[in-house]
């Protein structure tokens, strides 16, 4: 891929997104759990839940890292990214915000997450990804 198209670059931007955006914050919460709860939710959170958000956090930092060296071939993590966000998007963020009760951490995680999925649906061509299912199923 030519390393000058404008898909090429924006790739690399969502993949140094997710090193700052996901890997950072993983690595806090991996290290230093309450400080890190405190400073990026604004309230203690139960340590389990916690601990497996750090560790997906930062295993997508540090995948990311990776594929700042071969964009396409790791685009698949932001599929797995794009899913996720609007699985918490739907089912947790839109009926809280709906009672009135989402927080202002919550409403700047929104804020990130959109901003990502339309990052990602401009960038990622997904229509191969569900073509080349479609054909291998009809074969």
């Amino acid at each position: 891929m030519e390393t000058t198209t404008p898909s090429y670059r924006g790739l690399r931007g969502l993949y140094i997104a997710n090193i700052v955006g996901a890997g950072v914050p993983g690595a806090l919460i991996t290290v230093a759990p309450s400080f890190a709860a405190e400073a990026l939710f604004g309230a203690a959170q139960e340590p389990m839940a916690l601990s497996i958000l750090g560790s997906v956090w930062l295993a997508i930092g540090l995948v990311s890292v990776v594929g700042l060296r071969a964009p396409r071939q790791l685009q698949g993590l932001f599929v797995v990214q794009l899913v996720y966000k609007l699985i918490w998007l739907l089912s947790f963020a839109l009926p809280t915000a709906l009672r009135g009760e989402l927080r202002p951490a919550g409403w700047v995680m929104v804020g990130i997450f959109l901003f990502l999925i339309v990052g990602v649906a401009l960038l990622i061509p997904l229509r191969p990804l569900v073509g080349a299912r479609a054909t291998a199923v009809q074969a």
